[in-house]
């Protein structure tokens, strides 16, 4: 399968250099609805010389405005507009009080909404076997994200069938479109997998209903998920992609990157030890001995001292 790249950008803001390698999955073995078009895969600077470190792993689903073919359209609002203008996705982690960085991974939908999940599944495998082979992602820490038709995706990704419910560590879906029935009805995989929610939406926006619904139904289920309203309609999602928005866990005020670092499915990835060291060579002491013959033919071995 060709990988068909398209672009490299370096995009400069002040002294701040993001990165994003962009290259389209070969979306003509996908039907519609919604099937794949480019995907943007964001890495720290440092990714490049932290060769052993694996990285927390955002997944970004855009909202039906930055739709299309056009990839500017998606990197030009929100999370990944915020990452053009230079700032590196980050947060302290809450539970070991270190700085911490993302990658982030996005999809643009050719067919006018967000990514669906059989869809998003395979532009990921694409993206982590193939385009991007040997992506250091921490498998226990990725994390879904979107709003509005992409608040809707982010949920039904987490919870669409077994194959990749348990796998997403935490959900922030913004302003959610209504889930397709398969997803309603699979809420309650968020309880039986420990996978938190968090939906935030606006005090007048008409999704608001559908993000206080699915909270109660997954905490109904055993699981825990918490609807934050804020004042105002369909929009407004730059206070949440820039941490303007929090809310308070055991005490501690969190943005939504902080919040997610609070959820892992279980330690990040070991590197592996290079076994081709060849072992150092211990030096090996000579032992030195005097051999006395006596006229009688007979001989002693005298250590040397």
């Amino acid at each position: 399968m060709k990988l068909k790249l398209l672009l490299l950008l370096s995009l400069i803001a002040g002294t701040a250099t993001a990165q994003f390698t962009t290259f389209q999955s070969p979306s003509t073995q996908w039907a519609l609805p919604a099937f794949p078009d480019n995907t943007v895969v964001f890495t720290p600077k440092e990714y490049k010389d932290s060769v052993t470190k694996y990285y927390p792993t955002i997944i970004y689903f855009h909202g039906t405005g930055e739709a299309g073919t056009d990839v500017n359209k998606l990197t030009s609002n929100y999370l990944l507009g915020r990452i053009k203008s230079g700032w590196e996705p980050q947060a302290t982690n809450p539970v070991t009080g270190k700085l911490e960085k993302f990658i982030v991974i996005a999809v643009q939908d050719a067919g006018g909404w967000s990514p669906y999940p059989a869809a998003m599944r395979y532009a990921w495998k694409y993206t982590v076997a193939t385009a991007m082979k040997g992506l250091r992602v921490d498998t226990n820490r990725i994390y879904t994200t979107g709003l509005s038709s992409g608040g809707q995706t982010s949920v039904m990704y987490a919870c669409w069938d077994s194959t990749f419910a348990g796998k997403i560590a935490a959900v922030v879906s913004l302003s959610p479109a209504a889930l397709e029935a398969q997803a309603v009805q699979n809420l309650p995989m968020f309880a039986k997998y420990n996978t938190p929610v968090w939906f935030i939406s606006g005090s007048t926006d008409g999704n608001t209903d559908y993000a206080k619904a699915y909270t109660t139904t997954i905490n109904n289920a055993g699981g825990y998920a918490w609807t934050t309203v804020y004042p105002g309609g369909h929009g407004g999602w730059d206070a949440m992609y820039n941490g303007t928005t929090t809310r308070v866990v055991n005490g501690k005020t969190l943005n939504i990157y902080e919040w997610m670092l609070l959820n892992s499915r279980g330690p990040a990835p070991v590197a592996p030890v290079d076994t081709t060291t060849t072992p150092p060579v211990i030096p090996t002491k000579k032992l030195l001995i005097t051999i006395k013959v006596y006229s009688d033919g007979t001989t002693e071995n005298i250590p040397a001292q």
